[in-house]
C-alpha cells in the first residue's frame, strides 16, 4: 500500500518533458550592406576604394561624372547620378 502511494506520487510529480522546438535557421540575405549604401554603390561604380564615406575622393569623381553625363552636380550619390551609373 505504501509501495502505490508513493508510485502514484511519483508520476503525479514527474510530468512528461515538453518537446523542444525546433530552432528556425538563421538566413543570409543576399542583398549586402553595401548594396544598400548609395555611397558604396557610386565608389564601386566609379572605381574608388569602397570606403563608404563622402571623402575628398568620392565627391571630387562624383562631381566629374556628374559633369561629364550633364547632371546636376551636387557631389553626391542622389538618384539621377545612381541611374546614370546604372546602379
Amino acid at each position: 500500500m505504501i509501495l502505490k502511494k508513493l508510485t502514484k506520487a511519483a508520476k503525479e510529480k514527474v510530468k512528461p518533458k515538453a518537446k523542444a522546438k525546433p530552432k528556425a535557421k538563421a538566413t543570409k540575405k543576399k542583398a549586402s550592406k553595401k548594396s544598400a549604401n548609395p555611397v558604396l554603390v557610386a565608389q564601386k561604380a566609379l572605381g574608388i576604394p569602397e570606403t563608404g564615406e563622402y571623402d575628398w575622393t568620392t565627391t571630387n569623381k562624383l562631381q566629374k561624372f556628374q559633369i561629364m553625363n550633364n547632371l546636376p552636380v551636387t557631389g553626391e550619390a542622389d538618384k539621377a547620378t545612381l541611374a546614370a551609373l546604372g546602379k
